[in-house]
């Protein structure tokens, strides 16, 4: 009779190993994904196999049935994503950032089909070559071979164009510099006035700084173009903290101060945005990234028709 509780308790051990190992590879798996951000396109690749093998390894652990896993583990991952949202007090922030931030909603779409490439792997009677194969074209073509077609997606969630280019009537708007001095919609009106917006606590900010810094030395010795780097300041920061920081940074770029009106009449909700206004219209908005291809033809007027 003393058996049984041992019994028990070595069935109870092997099931407990094995779900913990398909949860300790989904967590290492995903943990690689994040390590120094290296790129978008690495960070949905781990997350899509992440996903993709640790839906092989529950179904081949008979933990479910391949069946069963076509609904329950995309409804379980969603819930998972509805809970972190609703669990968040600023639930609306949270859901726009979900939906239009690099990370959310393309992450969500990389698991799903993580999963449902691994129970097309698992299925009895699908041939395994089929979602080797499958696996194999989707990871090449949308994260390691064509990096443009991640980049073209994102930006569109970002900021609701392909391309960033826009015909927008300029606001009006004001920021502070470091001198106290103003400058405003009417400052540089006879200028090419490209801005990046910011905010201190944006690691990806920060990370396209080098970027934007590149490109306005490779202007510098045009007088047609003005680079400003405007922060939006966070509760508790003054603008000293920010001139410092940057300063501290050895970037060559200007510093402005926008306040949160201005901000707004801009249209700027996502960060980092670079927007380039002249004559009076906002040309550009989105990714620095694709600023330098667009700036020359800005320069010159053969500015190619709004692409959305």
């Amino acid at each position: 009779m003393e058996d049984v509780p041992l019994k028990l308790k070595a069935d109870n051990l092997a099931c407990m190993k094995k779900i913990l190992l398909p949860i300790l590879l989904l967590l290492l798996l995903l943990g690689l994904a994040q390590i120094g951000y290296l790129s978008l396109n690495l960070h949905f690749l781990f997350s899509y196999l992440a996903f993709f093998l640790f839906t092989i390894i529950v179904i081949k652990k008979k933990l479910v049935t391949w069946q069963k896993a076509l609904y329950l583990l995309p409804s379980i991952l969603i819930f998972w994503y509805v809970l972190a949202l609703l669990i968040d007090n600023r639930f609306r922030v949270s859901v726009d950032t979900f939906f239009y931030n690099n990370l959310g909603l393309p992450s969500l779409i990389a698991e799903l089909i993580g999963i449902y490439l691994g129970i097309l792997f698992c299925a009895s009677k699908v041939k395994r070559f089929i979602p080797i194969g499958l696996f194999g074209l989707i990871s090449f073509f949308f994260f390691l071979g064509n990096k443009s077609i991640i980049d073209k997606w994102l930006h569109f969630l970002n900021f609701r164009t392909f391309s960033g280019i826009v015909q927008v009537k300029e606001p009006k708007w004001q920021a502070i510099l470091p001198d106290s001095q103003v400058i405003n919609q009417g400052t540089y009106a006879d200028k090419i006035l490209i801005m990046d917006f910011w905010y201190s606590a944006c690691g990806a900010c920060f990370r396209d700084f080098p970027v934007f810094d590149s490109l306005r030395k490779h202007y510098e010795n045009d007088s047609t173009f003005v680079f400003y780097s405007i922060n939006n300041l966070l509760r508790g920061e003054t603008p000293e903290e920010i001139f410092s920081l940057i300063k501290k940074e050895n970037f060559g770029f200007q510093v402005a101060i926008m306040d949160s009106t201005s901000i707004s009449a801009l249209d700027i909700s996502k960060y980092p945005t670079i927007l380039i206004i002249k004559d009076k219209q906002i040309r550009y908005r989105g990714d620095v990234h694709q600023v330098g291809q667009f700036l020359e033809s800005l320069k010159n007027e053969e500015l190619p028709l709004a692409q959305h």
